[in-house]
């Protein structure tokens, strides 16, 4: 993950492995050591938010959606960290 953070044009990061192993726990524990601001969607606990990902999907939408469904959070490049957890249910 750290060879992911220091890369320039960064895709995103896809983290991948057996149930229960930690993976939600160590990306946390990742944007707390390297993000001011960590924007966690589980949908399997926020299920409404797949609309977020409906429609036209450019990163300017998909940002506003966010934005407005979680107006507390800051999204700023470079300084926010995106966690998609449970993506396979979207």
């Amino acid at each position: 993950m750290k060879n992911w953070l220091n890369t320039k044009n960064k895709k995103c990061l896809v983290v991948q492995g057996a149930r229960q192993a930690g993976k939600t726990y160590i990306i946390e524990r990742f944007a707390e050591d390297n993000y001011e601001e960590l924007l966690e969607i589980n949908f399997k606990q926020m299920a409404s938010v797949v609309d977020i990902f409906s429609g036209d999907l450019t990163v300017d939408n998909m940002i506003m959606a966010m934005c407005f469904r979680f107006p507390e959070k800051k999204i700023l490049p470079g300084k926010t960290l995106i966690f998609l957890d449970e993506i396979q249910e979207c």
